[in-house]
């Protein structure tokens, strides 16, 4: 929530950075409820969580579709696009390796497959494929890549660190032990998610420091106003 409101009220202040980021929290709150909507008990929460991944999801939109992402690549022209892309994908491919592991693993398995499929679901049908897409399209320097990157890279990194925390309170608490490799790993991927994300937005921040901008100066469309002749 920190996060997300926090990127909303850059974004009205007139912040680039603030507007990439705010997709990108809007979508980590799909990608949390959506194991809820898909695997939860049907109650009265129930319909909070479908509120929650469908605002979220037709904002994430309406916010895409009324930036201009050619000018969002011209301001970032400068970032390392291919580099942040192809890490984008290698992250996905090696969430892919570990969904087919747990896949594996569940085979012939009811209650772990039970326990496990809601997670699954969200990783497989949201949360993965959008990295893989993004990641690609960034290395191609195609300028919605521009845009979505900065909450990709958010996303993974909030992503790899809530799992590594969330995983050693569990080994603490004596439930289902996780290996120490595995939190290594999304430790790791949140590092350089975090890393990624402050080397390829640095240029609109140094932008940014030298001319605060206005909210005009936000890379949105613009809508032709018709003359009063119509």
């Amino acid at each position: 929530m920190p996060i997300l409101v926090g990127s909303m009220w850059l974004a009205w202040r007139g912040s680039v950075i603030g507007l990439l980021l705010w997709p990108g929290a809007l979508f980590y709150v799909l990608y949390a409820y959506m194991p809820y909507v898909v695997g939860a008990p049907f109650t009265a929460l129930f319909f909070v969580h479908v509120g929650l991944v469908t605002l979220s999801g037709f904002t994430i939109i309406g916010i895409l579709v009324s930036i201009d992402a050619n000018e969002v690549r011209r301001r970032l022209a400068r970032a390392p696009a291919r580099s942040v892309g192809g890490a984008l994908v290698v992250i996905a491919l090696l969430a892919y390796v570990g969904l087919i592991e747990l896949a594996v693993s569940a085979l012939g398995d009811p209650a772990t497959e039970a326990g496990t499929r809601p997670l699954a679901v969200a990783d497989w049908v949201v949360g993965t494929p959008v990295l893989l897409v993004g990641g690609l399209l960034l290395w191609g320097r195609a300028a919605i890549g521009y845009v979505v990157a900065p909450g990709l890279l958010l996303v993974s990194g909030l992503g790899g660190a809530v799992f590594a925390i969330a995983a050693v309170i569990d080994d603490m608490l004596g439930s289902p032990q996780t290996e120490p490799a595995v939190i290594g790993v999304h430790l790791a991927i949140a590092t350089v998610s975090f890393g990624l994300l402050a080397h390829f937005v640095r240029g609109a921040a140094r932008r940014q420091s030298v001319v605060p901008p206005a909210p005009t100066d936000m890379p949105l469309r613009r809508t032709p106003v018709p003359n009063a002749r119509g």
